[in-house]
């Protein structure tokens, strides 16, 4: 067998083992991305989870930073112009909320949401809006019926306490 058709062979094994074992996991997942071999998310914050568990929300913001304090999370979003997308605020908002209340430790999440446009960043980045949620006020039973801002928008003023900035309320 020449070195040619051996490099050929082995190429295609490599492939088929790819393919298979993607379909696999695709089979293995089930409807919300979650492995079904029984492997549970984390249910306490740590320190030692803390970057890897927020890494996998889908968030929509960039994160500036992250901080974890006994029971409380905080978490600072830029937004590139105030003015790019008020849905995407209160979805990420709602994310946040939401992953923070599944663990068993958290039980208040703080989250700024700032403004992050390059000319600004030497003089800091200004606050456009901000979010105090206590689990104590959240809603189990709230479900959520379609995806727009206004409905989590609603949701989130009902349920937390939400500060808006005069630079957001001009945008």
């Amino acid at each position: 067998m020449s070195k040619l058709a051996g490099m050929w062979i082995t190429l295609l094994l490599s492939v088929c083992i790819a393919l298979a074992l993607s379909i696999l996991f695709k089979e293995s997942a089930n409807s919300n991305g979650v492995l079904a071999d029984n492997r549970s998310p984390a249910k306490t914050l740590s320190d030692d989870n803390m970057v890897d568990l927020i890494s996998t929300l889908p968030l929509q913001l960039s994160i500036k930073k992250v901080d974890w304090q006994q029971t409380v999370l905080s978490v600072d979003l830029i937004m590139p112009s105030a003015a790019s997308g008020i849905e995407r605020v209160y979805r990420d908002l709602y994310t946040l909320s939401e992953f923070g209340f599944q663990t068993s430790n958290v039980r208040q999440v703080l989250v700024r949401v700032l403004e992050g446009r390059k000319e600004e960043a030497s003089a800091g980045f200004p606050l456009l809006v901000a979010m105090d949620a206590r689990k104590a006020n959240r809603s189990a039973a709230w479900k959520r019926e379609g995806t727009g801002a206004q409905t989590l928008q609603d949701y989130l003023q009902s349920h937390y306490r939400i500060t808006y900035t005069k630079k957001w309320q001009s945008s």
